[in-house]
């Protein structure tokens, strides 16, 4: 035995492992040895061989015992959560309430306030048409105090001739939206007032109408005030029609001979002026025309006399010159007439026909029977003159030589 202490001793070296010491890695190396050799299955469990001195043994019921009442205590944790959660969204759906509460409160008392301060009447009707609200406006401007009017139908302070409208428009706000309108209304002194009305329909939680709330407002002096206002405004664009037609006249006037009717010499230099300047492009012809011996006329038979044979040949003007042509009394017994756009043939054609006219013409005058001839002179631009006073003067220089040449006859500047 000492023999066999002394071999192992050097096999143990105690100087570095003591004796009795227990690796558990050392025995899973020697397990899985023998498992190599078949001696002992695969992944040998060592957890029942080796000694744990510190390992508890505990028997199977605690566990049991502990599983259950660990279970226990979660269940009963968690239904503690859960009735700590209940209990505080009880709290806040109690504390919403309360604040719901508070706030609808408010509003009450604030819709209330303002119900009863509003400047406009608030009316209230049910589906009837009968009044269950009435505020403070309302007996302001209808007369009538609250109590006499709870209960009371439109017929109260609507006229008969216009119930049915008002009642048209009740029932439009009873099926939906903001529905206005005017009407008359009556009052308890014994008054008809020109009303606006806003209606619009009041519901339930559910979305149902339950009434009709309708604001009103007195209009009567201002609509009074819109209908002087806009009569003065008619009154005044009638006499600024009036004063643009007088001013008009005096245009006229100012611009025609009164005799004759036909644009004076004054008119005649303007439009001239403009004709020239605008119708670079076009032809125009001048025509200026004398009556023969009016001189006579006016000596023998006076001057009524003579001013009915200038309206004579002027009415022949009138008759026979197109709408933009310029007829003028130039002074005395001459006339000019403008013909825009006519070139010197067809302005030699109209004086022609006019020449041939007056000699024709049998004038009636206070005197007596009168027959009289003209005697034209015609310029054309640009044959003729370059501007106004240029064609002007060639067609005076023709009448002169028409005159000259025995009268009763048409000259052409230059020929």
């Amino acid at each position: 035995m000492l023999y066999e202490y002394d071999q192992m001793r050097p096999l143990l070296r105690n100087e570095l492992i003591a004796v009795g010491y227990m690796y558990s890695g050392r025995w899973r190396h020697i397990a899985d040895v023998y498992a190599e050799q078949g001696m002992l299955p695969a992944d040998f469990p060592l957890t029942d061989f080796l000694y744990d001195p510190e390992r508890l043994h505990i028997p199977p019921w605690v566990y049991w015992w502990g599983g259950g009442f660990l279970l226990l205590m979660l269940v009963t944790g968690a239904v503690a959560v859960y009735i700590l959660r209940i209990n505080r969204r009880l709290s806040l759906e109690m504390d919403r309430r309360r604040q719901t509460e508070w706030s609808f409160k408010a509003s009450q008392q604030h819709y209330q306030l303002i119900y009863e301060t509003a400047p406009l009447a608030l009316i209230l009707f049910d589906r009837d048409h009968r009044i269950i609200d009435w505020n403070r406006a309302a007996e302001r401007i209808f007369g009538w105090p609250r109590i006499e009017m709870l209960g009371v139908g439109l017929e109260r302070f609507v006229p008969m001739t216009d119930l049915d409208y008002v009642v048209k428009v009740m029932e439009q706000a009873w099926a939906g939206g903001i529905v206005a309108g005017v009407n008359r209304n009556l009052t308890r002194d014994g008054r008809t007032i020109l009303c606006r009305w806003s209606n619009v329909a009041q519901r339930d939680g559910h979305g149902d109408p339950i009434a009709v709330l309708s604001l009103a407002e007195d209009i009567t002096e201002v609509e009074r005030t819109r209908e002087d206002l806009e009569a003065a405004n008619q009154a005044l664009r009638t006499q600024i029609r009036q004063i643009e037609s007088l001013q008009e006249d005096l245009r006229e006037q100012a611009r025609r001979d009164p005799l004759t009717g036909l644009y004076n010499r004054r008119y005649l230099e303007l439009v001239l002026e403009r004709e020239l300047a605008q119708g670079r492009d076009q032809p125009l012809s001048l025509i200026m025309i004398d009556i023969d011996r009016f001189k006579e006329v006016n000596d023998t038979l006076g001057h009524q006399a003579g001013d009915q044979v200038l309206t004579a040949l002027a009415q022949i003007l009138t008759a026979t010159t197109r709408a933009n042509d310029i007829a003028c009394r130039f002074g005395g017994e001459e006339f000019t007439v403008v013909l825009p756009g006519a070139d010197l043939q067809s302005g030699c054609a109209h004086a022609e026909s006019w020449r041939k006219a007056f000699a024709e013409l049998l004038i009636q005058t206070d005197a007596g029977e009168v027959r009289s001839t003209l005697s034209a002179g015609v310029a054309a631009w640009p044959v003729h003159a370059a501007e106004r006073g240029g064609l002007l003067g060639a067609a005076d220089r023709a009448l002169y030589v028409a005159k000259e040449a025995g009268r009763n006859r048409t000259v052409v500047a230059g020929g």
